[in-house]
């Protein structure tokens, strides 16, 4: 079982539970800005007041946050200015 372990997760399923924790809080915030009928871009900018880093807008209105991993394979939701005090001088980042 080597699926997930080049994201430095410990398998697959670690893997998909990590990024379905990750994605959790913001994609609060992307219902409300839905329900109050925001486009991407101010939905990015509501990401950003939430704080969560948006790292870019990308193709098929895609919103990309900026994540690291620590030493530990956990990976954590950062601004990227932020990675070596969150994640502890990360040896990925995506």
């Amino acid at each position: 079982e080597k699926h997930g372990k080049c994201a430095g997760a410990a398998d697959a399923d670690d893997y998909i539970s990590q990024v379905c924790a990750l994605a959790e809080a913001p994609l609060r915030v992307m219902a409300g800005a839905k329900r109050a009928e925001l486009d991407l871009v101010d939905t990015a900018a509501q990401l950003q007041r939430s704080g969560h880093c948006v790292w870019s807008l990308g193709t098929q209105a895609q919103v990309l946050l900026s994540a690291c991993a620590g030493a530990d394979g956990r990976w954590r939701l950062a601004d990227a200015h932020d990675f070596p005090r969150v994640c502890g001088g990360a040896r990925e980042e995506l």
